[in-house]
């Protein structure tokens, strides 16, 4: 048998355990967990918004108020909360689901916050259906918000993360801002999905009232207000929804800014821990912060625990998606490099090359290097597009034109690796599929526009080189020089384009061709009316005879004058041609910026039929106003 004297001992640890389980349990029921939120670091002093749980307010003694920073006391400061710094944006689901009662109970509750919010809060009001709308962008003008949310209708699908996405944006990007979001949580028709959502919030805090219904998905609200850092109520009646309501305005108006100063030599990741007596226990509200030389806070997450943390951002690389463009744009340029390894060889090495295939210099011995094969593979299948779309010659001319040593297919790959590596750009940018079509189709237009352009300068400057070089011609003539000497002692002095073309004429003949049809090659070739007409003149006084030289400077002095009268006519229409960039860049430029400034308001030309209507209004007249703008000011001399 047990000796009474154990007996009593273990009586007495059971009594011990028993007071000390009671005791851990008041303990547990008297503290209450508080937030803290729009934390912000500048210097040495700290920055944040204490907001106490509806069951306590009006119960804490605000002399109370104790902070720790890194373990460490520090003393607090408790300021007025700058008017309008806190925002408070209502989002609410009108898709069908909600017409069973379930809007019009959202509307009391939604009239109950607006009446019993601060007033220098601001309210936004923003539904989602097939489409999320921005109704009341935040302001203190109560009116206003009631006049939109009395105007709430139940109808149509459920966009609830576009919904999201557009109340943040409408939330601003400055002070306190809170999403109360009422939904039943199930999306059907958003283009954005949950995580595109979740990483929208950044530091703007969600709140969730779940409304049951048949389409109820509670999870995907409670993903939503665990990376808003708040929390998850639900409702079934009119009832709880006004209460709901009702608790989130009273945690608003309990909100208290406090200050504090960091203690000297205290860095890194350290908590940040505020307590207040409320009642018989205390409210306790943790953050953690990173304290770094010169480092500015950036949005929180949430970790296990549940406290809020505020991590910093200490550099621009680590904020942005800078690394990650950084790496892409490697990955494209040593694609580049790989694949078009043969097109960055200089001219005269790859002619080099490949006459050495035909000599017995470049048969002997170890075999030349060559592209590897992905190279050759993927030039090859380049090759095959080209010759089944029929425009081989036609490529290969514009690129001759350019003054480009490229084969069609060479330029084709190196055309779809720019694309592909701008839309990969622009993709890690923007982080949407939409953005890697708008990038390969960026990069396409780009490339193709750049070959116009240098296409289009080395025509020009043949024609301005072409008199000159007809001089030059005239006077070899006149000492004696047959016209190929002339022309190969011209070529020889003057400077790419003429020269080069020249060259190649002249090579022409070397081997059996006549000099006139070489010219009217290169006239071809260069697509110069020009040339055309010397090559005429010369080809007549072959065949008729007389002075050369003669003809040749006559017609320099006809092509310097038609030269000289089309820069003035370029000059005189220089004002008309800038009317006509202004007037056709103007719309695109307002477009562009209403829809970084007004997405919402200009959303509506491609989300109404309306809309469409007029796009296609808009551009058939851009179309037809810069054609017949083109032909005023182009004057063809």
């Amino acid at each position: 048998m047990t000796s009474p004297r154990w007996r009593h001992l273990a009586l007495a640890v059971m009594a011990l355990a028993a007071l000390g389980a009671v005791t851990m349990s008041t303990a547990a029921a008297a503290s209450t967990e508080g937030t803290l939120s729009g934390t912000t670091i500048k210097g040495d002093v700290v920055t944040t918004l204490l907001s106490l749980p509806p069951s306590t307010v009006g119960q804490v003694d605000r002399s109370t108020v104790t902070a720790t920073v890194g373990g460490r006391d520090v003393d607090v400061e408790m300021v007025a909360v700058a008017a309008r710094s806190r925002a408070v944006v209502l989002l609410v689901d009108t898709s069908g689901s909600m017409r069973s009662g379930g809007l019009e109970g959202a509307k009391r509750a939604a009239r109950v916050l607006a009446q019993q919010l601060p007033a220098d809060v601001r309210l936004g009001v923003v539904s989602f259906s097939d489409r999320p709308r921005v109704l009341v962008r935040p302001t203190t003008d109560r009116a206003v918000a009631e006049r939109a949310i009395d105007g709430l209708v139940a109808r149509g699908e459920t966009s609830l993360y576009d919904g999201v996405i557009a109340a943040v944006k409408a939330a601003g990007t400055d002070g306190d801002r809170r999403l109360l979001l009422l939904s039943d949580g199930g999306d059907t028709v958003s283009g954005a999905s949950l995580d595109q959502a979740v990483r929208s919030l950044g530091s703007v805090t969600l709140d969730a009232v779940a409304f049951r219904t048949d389409e109820s998905q509670s999870s995907v609200l409670r993903s939503l207000a665990s990376a808003g850092h708040g929390r998850v109520a639900t409702a079934s009646t009119s009832t709880a929804l006004t209460g709901a309501f009702a608790d989130t305005a009273a945690e608003i108006a309990s909100q208290v800014q406090l200050r504090v100063r960091v203690p000297s030599g205290v860095t890194g990741s350290v908590p940040l821990v505020v307590t207040a007596a409320v009642g018989d226990g205390t409210v306790t509200a943790r953050t953690v912060l990173q304290l770094l030389h010169g480092a500015a806070p950036v949005p929180g997450t949430v970790n296990a625990a549940g406290l809020r943390t505020h991590q910093i951002r200490t550099s621009v690389m680590v904020a942005t998606p800078w690394p990650l463009i950084a790496s892409a744009f490697a990955v494209v340029l040593v694609s580049v490099l790989l694949i078009s390894a043969p097109l960055l060889e200089g001219t005269s090495k790859k002619r080099t090359r490949q006459l050495e295939l035909y000599s017995l210099q470049g048969r002997r011995g170890t075999a030349l290097p060559v592209a590897g094969p992905s190279t050759g593979l993927v030039v090859e299948a380049a090759q095959g597009l080209v010759q089944r779309t029929g425009k081989e010659a036609s490529s290969a001319l514009r690129l001759d034109r350019a003054g480009m040593a490229l084969r069609p297919a060479e330029w084709l790959v190196l055309q779809v690796t720019i694309a592909l590596g701008t839309g990969v750009v622009l993709a890690l940018l923007g982080r949407s599929v939409w953005l890697l079509l708008l990038g390969i189709v960026l990069g396409l237009v780009v490339t193709e526009v750049y070959l116009r352009i240098k296409v289009r300068r080395r025509l020009r400057s043949f024609e301005r080189q072409l008199p000159d070089v007809l001089n030059l011609v005239a006077s070899s003539l006149t000492t004696g020089f047959s016209l190929h000497q002339s022309l190969d002692a011209v070529a020889q002095d003057a400077t790419d384009p003429i020269s080069t073309e020249l060259f190649r004429a002249l090579a022409e003949t070397r081997i059996g061709a006549d000099l006139t049809d070489a010219l009217d090659r290169l006239a071809e070739r260069m697509d110069s009316e020009n040339m055309r007409w010397t090559t005429m003149a010369i080809r007549i006084q072959q065949q008729v005879g007389g002075n050369l030289a003669e003809t040749l400077r006559t017609t320099s002095a006809t092509l310097r004058e038609r030269e000289q009268l089309r820069r003035m006519v370029r000059g005189l229409s220089a004002e008309g041609r800038l009317s006509a960039y202004i007037l056709i860049g103007m719309p695109i430029g307002i477009f562009c910026y209403m829809l970084l400034t007004n997405g919402d308001y200009i959303s509506l030309l491609w989300t109404t039929f309306l809309g469409w209507v007029m796009l296609a209004l808009a551009f058939v007249g851009m179309v037809v106003g810069s054609f017949w703008m083109s032909r005023v000011v182009r004057v063809e001399v």
